[in-house]
């Protein structure tokens, strides 16, 4: 449902843009071809809008299940691309829809945190270096600040916050065939947040504070 996406994209850079002082910086290093999966840190449920909204390109992401309890909620998701996944859980199901988005040349975000850490980055999950070492996508780090802000996903349409998206340099991890042993998967997932991190202020970046 591509004009519910558009829609929603245009209200949300309406109401950040309106009622919230809104700064991205860094979407011309965003390539405007082939798969990228963007990688960033986990504040609120209002992270997935905003990310949307700052990206030159169509983003799909994964939200928690639960989320989709809601009727209404759940529409709007599923009409934004939204993949319902489980919460803390490896499932072959998201892992098959999430190679299929970037074997397609999509866009696709993970917060690797797997849930809201409003206040410092925990430790996260080997989804994206799985995915990225799978296929060899380009990563692009994103760092949010501000999102934690906004109190509720409705509250979005007045968020009443500075809030800032940081888009850092594109670069890749080692694409390999065979199974990836856990050491391995670590090392790249440790890599990959900490590219995040580089672009939040240090009280923002938690388990990952060392610079890289």
């Amino acid at each position: 449902m591509t004009v519910i996406y558009d829609i929603g994209v245009a209200l949300t850079k309406f109401f950040f843009t309106l009622f919230g002082q809104w700064k991205v910086d860094g979407r011309k290093l965003v390539p405007r071809h082939g798969p990228l999966i963007l990688v960033c840190n986990h504040l609120s449920n209002a992270d997935g809008p905003a990310l949307c909204a700052s990206m030159p390109r169509r983003v799909q992401t994964m939200a928690k299940r639960s989320l989709f309890s809601n009727k209404l909620l759940g529409w709007i998701l599923r009409a934004w691309g939204v993949y319902p996944a489980e919460t803390g859980q490896r499932s072959a199901k998201t892992i098959a829809w999430a190679l299929e988005t970037l074997g397609e040349g999509r866009v696709l975000a993970i917060f690797p945190e797997s849930t809201r850490s409003p206040h410092g980055m925990r430790k996260a999950m080997h989804g994206a270096a799985y995915l990225a070492a799978r296929t060899g996508a380009m990563i692009v780090p994103i760092g949010i600040t501000g999102t934690e802000n906004i109190p509720g996903f409705w509250r979005i349409a007045f968020p009443l916050c500075r809030i800032s998206v940081k888009i850092g340099e594109p670069f890749k991890v080692s694409k390999v065939s065979k199974a990836l042993q856990s050491s391995a998967l670590e090392t790249m997932t440790t890599e990959i947040m900490q590219h995040v991190a580089a672009l939040l202020p240090e009280d923002y970046r938690g388990v990952y504070s060392t610079e890289i």
